[in-house]
This record gives C-alpha cells, structure tokens and sequence, in this order.
C-alpha cells in the first residue's frame, strides 16, 4: 500500500497540474492525447468542478484532492510505483508545475506507453482460456480500433522519442542459444519495428535469417532481412 503524501501548505491547482503535467495516457486515451501542459489556471478551473480525476485529456490520473492527504496508489500503479510523491516533491522544490524533471518523466513515460500500445493494436475482443483463471474473463481488444488509433499512437510516440537515447536489438534468428544484441538510436528502432514484418539478425549471429527471408540492407551492427 503506497504512504498518503502530505499536502499541506501546497495549492491544490499547482499540485493536479503537476500530476498531470507528469502522468501519461495508454490505451483508448491515446484517443483524447493533448501535448500541451497544463497550467495551475487551468487546473483552478476544474477543481471548480470536480476534486476526483479518472482520465484527463487521455492521461491517466485516478486522483482525489478533496482532503489534505493524497493515496497515490491508483496514480502510481499507471504511472509507476513512487510516480506521484516524486511529481510533487519536484514541484515543491522548484515552484514549476512543468520543470524539466516532471516534463521528462511525461515523454519518456508516454513514449512507452506508445510503444506498448501499439504492440497491442491487432489484439482481439473475446473471452479469455488461461486454464490458471477460475472463470472466463472477457478482454477487450484494440483491433476494432487500431484504423483510428494506431494514428494517434504513432503520432504520440514520434513525439515523445528521444532520438539521442539508444535502444537495445536482440537478434531475431530465433535461436535460444542467441544472445547477439547491438545498441542503436531510439529513432532508427522505431522506424524498423513499424514494420512488422521486419528481421534483424545481429553480425556474428551463426544461425542468419530463415531461407525465405529478404535482404534489404547491412546496417552498422546488423542486417535488416523482411520476412516473405
């Protein structure tokens, strides 16, 4: 159970923006994503209204600011364990609702969260057959979706990548004896893995690509192979 975060003495508008500013959307909320930070006027505006927040312009919140103690465990399990009292120390030392900390904490986060769901926009709608489950559980899929959202994902995750930061390539020859990887920009693994049909296999790899695969170039540290 995560410890309530005092929030005496804090202005309850600064404190939602910053959450916000910080949280990230996932899923369906990629639908209603808006960039732009948000202001501690703007926050003032909706407290007016409500002092609980599910889903804010696509992120993730599940907050209440009613009282002068915050249970961030709903925050926390969507944005990550310790999210939300490292949000509000940060604005608590710096007075900004948007410094460069709680900015990063939302690209980085929502860049992940693109990529995640991206991962997941041909599953399919329909009850669960994990033997491990007592009863059957119904699971809804993005594939009914992914015409209009995997747009907006693939806009978000643009966005929010960092192109100085690399990615790690495991090599795709399928061999479990394989542990080839090579360390490339963030920028050129989102490009290959937009494909998905796309093969890597890692120079020094033994096993290569399937027969059937295509060549399509050398690249520094690996082959980019598609498969057939």
């Amino acid at each position: 159970m995560s410890e309530k975060i005092d929030l005496k003495g804090l202005d309850k508008a600064a404190v939602l923006a910053a959450l916000f500013n910080a949280s990230k959307p996932q899923g369906m909320g990629f639908m209603h994503y808006d960039p732009a930070p948000m202001t501690v006027e703007q926050a003032a505006e909706l407290l007016k209204r409500s002092t609980y927040f599910d889903y804010l312009q696509g992120r993730v919140m599940k907050i209440e600011l009613s009282d002068d103690t915050l249970d961030p465990w709903s925050y926390d399990r969507d944005n990550g364990e310790g999210a939300a009292a490292a949000t509000i120390a940060s604005l608590q030392k710096t007075s900004d609702v948007n410094n460069d900390a709680i900015a990063k904490t939302h690209k980085d986060s929502t860049f992940l969260s693109a990529v995640t769901t991206e991962s997941m926009l041909h599953s399919v709608s329909g009850f669960s057959t994990d033997p491990s489950e007592p009863v059957q559980v119904f699971r809804l899929g993005l594939d009914d979706f992914a015409p209009v959202l995997g747009p907006k994902v693939r806009e978000a995750k643009l966005a929010n990548m960092d192109e100085d930061e690399l990615s790690g390539f495991l090599c795709m020859c399928n061999s479990f004896d394989c542990a080839l990887s090579v360390d490339v920009p963030i920028s050129e693994a989102v490009n290959v893995f937009a494909d998905e049909k796309n093969v890597v296999i890692i120079d020094g790899c033994q096993k290569g690509p399937k027969p059937t695969d295509t060549l399509i170039e050398k690249r520094k540290g690996y082959t980019l192979y598609r498969e057939s």
